[in-house]
């Protein structure tokens, strides 16, 4: 076992998932990164935690990035980081368009439970068996999800999704006919 602790996590981790290990590299600011399937991320992230040679108990970060018009649209990416030797990992998973979704790791990582909400609201990949999936940042009625690519940012397609916006704000609340809130006035002529 004392030849496993002088390893990267990385290659602890090859070690310990084998062939579960789709790819894995080093990121451009030196920290490795293990591709898996979505299939294994639990499986993944328990060895992370609770393996004594890995040890990765601080869950610093998730990421979605969009990839439009790609097969695997999104990527998932997980970071992790043992405070002690300040020794990281990312793990990153990819999502095909049509099915997006991940399992959720707040079982692991009680911290993972607000990234896994601004994923499922921002960009609209499913995080499933999670424990709170209620909006954080946008009112339960706004369907669409504004850090995918295919959102529109600019132009007439922007300026219909405000207007629809505040007719729906005004159907839902007894917030008719204010104009004095400084985040409508932005929208308003």
């Amino acid at each position: 076992m004392h030849q496993i602790l002088d390893k990267k996590p990385v290659d602890i981790l090859k070690i310990l998932m084998g062939d579960s290990i789709l790819d894995s590299y080093e990121s451009q600011d030196n920290v490795d990164v293990a591709v898996i399937d979505r299939r294994n991320l639990l499986y993944a992230v328990g060895l992370i935690r609770d393996n004594p040679a890995l040890d990765l108990r601080y869950l610093s970060f998730i990421a979605a990035i969009d990839y439009l018009e790609t097969e695997k649209m999104f990527h998932v990416v997980y970071e992790f980081v043992n405070l002690d030797y300040d020794s990281r990992l990312r793990i990153r998973i990819q999502i095909p368009e049509k099915e997006p979704w991940v399992p959720s790791i707040t079982s692991f990582y009680p911290s993972a439970n607000w990234h896994e909400r601004e994923m499922m609201e921002m960009f609209g990949i499913e995080v499933r068996e999670h424990p709170d999936p209620r909006k954080l940042l946008l009112p339960d009625w706004v369907s669409e999800h504004p850090l995918r690519k295919s959102f529109p940012h600019g132009g007439e397609e922007l300026w219909k999704f405000h207007q629809r916006t505040i007719e729906m704000f005004n159907e839902k609340s007894d917030y008719q006919g204010r104009t004095d809130d400084p985040w409508l006035e932005r929208f308003i002529e």
